[in-house]
């Protein structure tokens, strides 16, 4: 039977040779096959074109049972071996190349000449087995009459399908060597040799060749099942996964169940903390210290005060203050109360805080006197009516002088407790807050969370990371960040202390360095941006600390200058809807590659599946929808049920009553060790010549550049003039081609200042060596300002300006440099941009 091919070479070499000479009837029959196929190839694995590196190779033997029901079934007619071994291939294609229309190649035996690769297509998701059984057999049928009369494809043949092949099965004995030409990134064969049947995979690095046998046999094993019970599902839903690989993915991987107080809420764990520790310090802020006993005081009495204010269990309660020990003393009050908190961030544009408020009609809302008046007013005119209004810097027994006695946090204690005494076993699954997220439609949406996923991951990372007494915690993250959470009461159910940054210092690098040095900050977590920030200021690390990145995919260029100047770096993962962080990975210098960091394994009580377009676990190395179930899933979207319904639903999955798992809209795929690697969103795609494009993966790409610091890729124009545009920036020292400005380009510079200044009038006369006022016109009348009126204005908005006392300034558009003399001496950095033409 090794006359069956004498080569995939010599195929392809006959494929392209010049000439047409096939009946235009033979060719004009596969391309009639091909039409309406998709344009883009059906790709394993996201695999291209091999580029004739290394390869990987696998033999399986069928199970004797399995090969002996497929020769039954052949034996009572009306299916052949080989169509039912093509339809398998198909059915693994689709899973492994995540398609239901799927096009590969299939060797064609001709007497005397080149066996040939003809195109094969089959849609999977329209036929239910005994169709696509009957399907399979008619297409080969169809091939091997039609590839004697095929001298030649053709060229338009060949164009038609050639791109689009890149998976070739073929049926029969071979010899092995010939089986691979590195023309296509896979091909399997069947063979058999008296009562055995092997198949042989082979492939380029890193294809899982074993996994595709596998899957082949499995597939076959499904679709006899379906004949036998003459099943009617379609042919692309049937079960093509290995049971040990679909138990590993499912079972094996999300073992994670970890004991945990799932009937507390967390404000009692710090109850229990500072009952403990009640000497220790609890907060810093500045050079302010607050010790657990402090703290759990003006807890307990905000708490009660919200009550006298008719905070009801359930209900909610904003919150908008700067960052201080207020805005922890207001979070845990507002849960000691039975509410969940709300979270405003003042610097946040006043509309959408107004939208939040309106949205969540909070109860109460707590602020303070930094918060500027304009925005308190806005938020008061937002809330519904009979709601309060709680000013923290007049309510005087929760100042910081006010008498704390001894016997006070056993009356908290107390207190607690009657809060507390009425609530059932369902206690810990009251909300904890709702957090607002942006919304696709521009509305942002409230996620509710319930106090046992917050208490799950905070307990879980107080175990991974080992947080101890002596650790010190900085709070950095912006409170309507989810992720703050973390930050602020990790240590607090740790005994550890929470270091507050300030909003002034969390965004300037310098001062940050020294915050985290004079503080002894050994655990921190920022977003790549912030690491990003730290490291290009000339930060050289703290050998103590320990340093988590999230809230953004990681690249590896960033892990690996991170990983140099730490005690412990961690990638972590997670959206809001499944509680601050879902999974994690320690990154070690070993696991850096290019490209992108793995995001890890599923934390502890949760559950992590890449599932394909039919909801079906995807194989390892495909990628899929990132799907997480487990005991941090949301509660859901605030008033938005059928948002909710479509993201949060039934964990198929889960021997528990009632899981759910929550949609992340996120692409991922599981590596053969278990860890997951994040690949953008699912909606991050675009279709460009007929070829669907992961953005994602150029960004990433053009990021593994060493003179590229960050990358992003977008789509431009429609239809045939669209096109993909890359926009780079560039490391700092990195040469620029054309950086340097010849003469005559700097000539016609000076040329556009001088007709744009030249002659213009200048200010008053005060400043008329400096201030030119050209351009500057009536929106009204197409008039000059007056330089009286202008010279007003500037001065004025010099004042505001000045007010702030600004360290850093960019300003975008400084023309003639009016603003920027006047402030550049004052500040320690000052970078004008302008638009030249």
């Amino acid at each position: 039977m090794s006359a069956c091919l004498d080569s995939c070479a010599a195929g392809s070499d006959a494929q392209r040779s010049a000439n047409a000479s096939a009946p235009p009837s033979a060719a004009e029959a596969l391309l009639r096959e091909l039409a309406g196929a998709p344009d883009d190839p059906t790709l394993p694995f996201g695999l291209g074109v091999h580029d004739g590196g290394a390869t990987v190779s696998a033999r399986l033997l069928v199970a004797p049972a399995l090969v002996r029901r497929l020769r039954r079934r052949v034996g009572r007619g009306g299916v052949t071996a080989d169509g039912l071994w093509h339809l398998a291939f198909a059915l693994t294609l689709e899973r492994i190349a995540s398609r239901d229309d799927v096009v590969f190649g299939s060797l064609v035996v001709r007497p005397d000449r080149p066996a040939l690769v003809l195109p094969m297509r089959l849609r999977l998701d329209t036929m239910g087995a005994h169709e696509a059984a009957a399907e399979a057999d008619r297409l080969l049928a169809q091939l091997r009459r039609l590839a004697p009369a095929l001298a030649d494809p053709g060229p338009q043949l060949e164009a038609s399908w050639a791109a689009r092949v890149h998976a070739v099965f073929c049926c029969g004995a071979h010899d092995e060597r010939q089986l691979f030409d590195g023309s296509r990134p896979l091909v399997a064969c069947v063979q058999e040799r008296g009562e055995e049947v092997a198949l042989v995979v082979k492939a380029p690095v890193p294809t899982q060749a074993e996994l595709v046998c596998a899957c082949l046999e499995a597939a076959m094993a499904s679709l006899l099942d379906a004949l036998a019970r003459r099943s009617s599902r379609p042919a692309c839903r049937l079960e093509v996964l290995p049971p040990a690989h679909r138990e590993r993915l499912l079972q094996t991987w999300n073992d994670t169940r970890t004991a945990f107080p799932r009937r507390q809420p967390l404000h009692a764990l710090f109850a229990a903390q500072a009952a403990r520790t009640p000497d220790a310090a609890a907060v810093v802020d500045g050079n302010a210290v607050i010790t657990y006993h402090e703290l759990a005081v003006r807890v307990g009495r905000l708490a009660r005060r919200l009550q006298a204010l008719g905070v009801k269990r359930g209900e909610r309660v904003a919150l908008c203050v700067e960052r201080s020990p207020q805005m922890l003393v207001g979070l845990l009050a507002i849960m000691q109360s039975g509410a969940a908190y709300v979270p405003l961030d003042p610097a946040h544009p006043v509309s959408r805080l107004v939208s939040m408020c309106e949205d969540s009609e909070p109860r109460v809302l707590l602020t303070h006197s930094a918060v500027p008046a304009a925005v308190q007013s806005a938020l008061h005119v937002a809330m519904p009516p009979g709601a309060g209004l709680l000013d923290l810097d007049g309510a005087g027994e929760l100042d910081a002088d006010a008498p704390c006695g001894s016997g006070e946090a056993d009356a908290c204690a107390d207190t607690d407790a009657g809060i507390d005494a009425d609530m059932d076993a369902d206690t810990a699954q009251w909300p904890a807050y709702v957090i607002y997220t942006s919304g696709s439609t521009g509305r942002p949406k409230g996620v509710v969370v319930a106090h046992r996923g917050l208490v799950n991951v905070l307990c879980c990372f107080r175990a991974l990371l080992d947080v101890r007494p002596e650790d010190r915690v900085l709070a950095l993250t912006t409170l309507s960040f989810d992720i703050a959470g973390l930050e602020l009461f990790l240590p607090l159910i740790s005994g550890a202390c929470c270091v507050i940054a300030d909003r002034a210092r969390a965004g300037d690098p310098q001062a940050l360095q020294q915050l985290v040095a004079q503080a002894g900050v050994t655990l921190m977590q920022a977003t790549p941006a912030t690491w990003r920030m730290l490291l290009d200021a000339g930060w050289t690390g703290a050998a103590g600390l320990t340093a988590l990145c999230g809230g953004e995919a990681m690249p590896a260029e960033l892990a690996a200058r991170l990983v140099e100047r730490v005690a412990r770096l961690w990638n972590v993962y997670g959206p809001t809807e499944t509680t601050i962080w879902s999974t994690a990975q320690r990154i070690v210098r070993g696991d850096i590659h290019a490209g992108r960091v793995a995001i890890g394994r599923p934390l502890a009580n949760t559950r992590t599946y890449v599932l394909d377009r039919h909801g079906q676990p995807a194989p390892c190395g495909v990628a899929g929808e990132l799907c997480i179930g487990g005991d941090g899933v949301a509660l859901g979207y605030f008033r938005r049920p059928e948002l909710s319904r479509d993201r949060f639903v039934p964990d198929p999955f889960s021997a528990e009553a009632g899981a759910r798992m929550y949609r992340t809209g996120d692409l991922a795929r599981l590596h053969e060790d278990g860890t997951l690697e994040f690949l953008g969103r699912n909606d991050h795609q675009v279709k460009l010549r007929g070829f669907r494009i992961e953005l994602g993966e150029i960004e990433a790409r053009l990021a593994e550049h060493p003179c590229v610091r960050e990358a992003v890729v977008v789509a431009d124009g429609e239809g045939e003039d669209k096109r993909l545009l890359a926009y780079v920036t560039a490391r700092p020292g990195t040469p620029i081609a054309g950086q340097q400005l010849d003469d005559e380009q700097v000539d016609a510079w000076r040329e556009v200042w001088s007709e744009a200044y030249a002659a213009a009038p200048v200010g008053s006369a005060a400043n008329a060596s400096e201030d030119q006022f050209a351009g500057w016109h009536s929106s009204y009348t197409g008039l000059p300002l007056p330089p009286e009126q202008m010279t007003d204005w500037l001065q004025h908005g010099i004042e505001r300006i000045e007010a702030l006392r600004p360290r850093r300034v960019l300003e975008i558009g400084c023309g003639s440099g009016m603003i920027l003399r006047r402030l550049a001496p004052r500040c320690e950095r000052y970078l004008g941009t302008d638009v030249s033409h």
